[in-house]
């Protein structure tokens, strides 16, 4: 892996990735992935995937049923630690840090399912906790009509 300046991130929509675990670890290793940001896991709190070389983090639906849900996948060889999930019924968020340049650069998989309407100050309040450098990627199920 080069400098955290070059890293490379991959966002999926996984639909349940216990189902497509080897597909993704293939495209991991052959694409020279770094961070994969999962959303629409569907794990529960007795399942989970592992991949070589990989940490995973994931966050589960405060259901507990297999629906929704985060996970983050970084290479083992990265420094990072992970910090508070967010596990609300309108977003689950995993969330790791990563310290770059003297400051921390937080990286967060979303998914938000599409039977809420999500206030901005619902946004903003998982924005801030994400603090004042982050990436959040995933699903967020914007639907716009233009």
């Amino acid at each position: 892996m080069g400098s955290l300046n070059n890293l490379h991130i991959v966002t999926w929509n996984a639909n349940g990735l216990a189902l497509r675990v080897n597909e993704l670890e293939m495209f991991l290793n052959s694409n020279q992935i770094d961070i994969a940001l999962i959303s629409e896991t569907h794990f529960t709190n007795k399942s989970h995937v592992r991949i070589r070389g990989f940490r995973a983090y994931w966050t589960t639906h405060p259901s507990g049923r297999a629906r929704g849900g985060s996970a983050i996948l970084i290479k083992q060889n990265i420094q990072h630690f992970q910090l508070e999930e967010v596990r609300e019924d309108f977003i689950q968020a995993t969330i790791i840090s990563l310290k770059q340049s003297g400051a921390n650069l937080n990286i967060a998989a979303a998914y938000c399912p599409p039977a809420h309407k999500i206030e901005k100050k619902q946004f903003m309040d998982v924005f801030a906790k994400l603090g004042p450098r982050f990436v959040i990627a995933g699903d967020f199920n914007v639907k716009h009509t233009a």
